[in-house]
């Protein structure tokens, strides 16, 4: 019996917070399609260009002089 009990209880809370959620969502503008400002630009990516020799790339040049390559590391030099 107690089982019957907490469905009855729970089914209509966990239905109120799922639209709750998605309320508080929809409000925030998370679930609104990204449309742009008249006017505004789009802002443009950064292409890595892709060189002939990999041994001149940016990630080669920090393998060479030991550098390293995470955040974190960089955050633990001292």
């Amino acid at each position: 019996m107690k089982h019957v009990c907490m469905k009855r209880v729970f089914a209509p809370v966990t239905a109120l917070a799922l639209a709750a959620t998605g309320y508080s969502l929809q409000a925030a503008g998370w679930l609104q399609p990204s449309v742009v400002p008249p006017g505004a630009t789009q802002p443009q990516t950064h292409i890595r260009q892709s060189t002939a020799d990999a041994y001149q790339s940016e990630a080669a040049f920090r393998h060479r002089t030991c550098q390293s390559n995470h955040w974190r590391s960089l955050l633990l030099v001292k």
